[in-house]
């Protein structure tokens, strides 16, 4: 197998199993242009390098990050394809400026959602203490129970 200044190159099996990705979907990623083979075997098949380990896990994680396959394309051909560097920063840093108020938006329904859950919780806690039948539509009113009774509760005993 060939080697470069990096090291060792692998075949595209070895690949998938050190990033955790089908082969399919790493041809994908070589089709769409987001990863590239360094060399290929004399046999003819891809050989990559470590580097394209690291930008296929990078690529993964912008993925988890909520980033669309198009916006991580642009994200890693900016450099190339803008007029200056300056301006390729710029795009980067609008994609992934869109992207943090995006999450930022998850991230505050996810804690009202938790919180919601928690209320609830609190209230189904005391539910087998309680000297009433559990789950009746009186535990929309629950004497025991300090605080607002929480919507998700109250839908459950509706």
């Amino acid at each position: 197998m060939s080697t470069n200044g990096n090291g060792q190159l692998m075949r595209i099996g070895k690949l998938a199993k050190m990033t955790g990705i089908t082969t399919r979907t790493l041809r994908f990623y070589e089709e769409i242009g987001l990863i590239n083979p360094t060399d290929h075997s004399h046999r003819g098949n891809r050989l990559y390098s470590q580097d394209c380990v690291d930008k296929i896990i990078t690529i993964n994680n912008l993925k988890e990050y909520g980033l669309k396959l198009s916006e991580i394309e642009t994200i890693f051909n900016a450099k190339d394809q803008a007029a200056t560097k300056k301006d390729a920063v710029g795009k980067i840093k609008d994609i992934l400026s869109e992207q943090e108020k995006a999450l930022n938006f998850k991230i505050a329904f996810l804690t009202k959602m938790r919180e919601e859950f928690q209320s609830t919780l609190r209230v189904l806690e005391g539910c087998p203490t309680c000297r009433f039948e559990p789950l009746e539509r009186y535990c929309q009113e629950c004497i025991f129970y300090e605080g607002e009774i929480p919507t998700t509760f109250k839908a459950l005993v509706s």
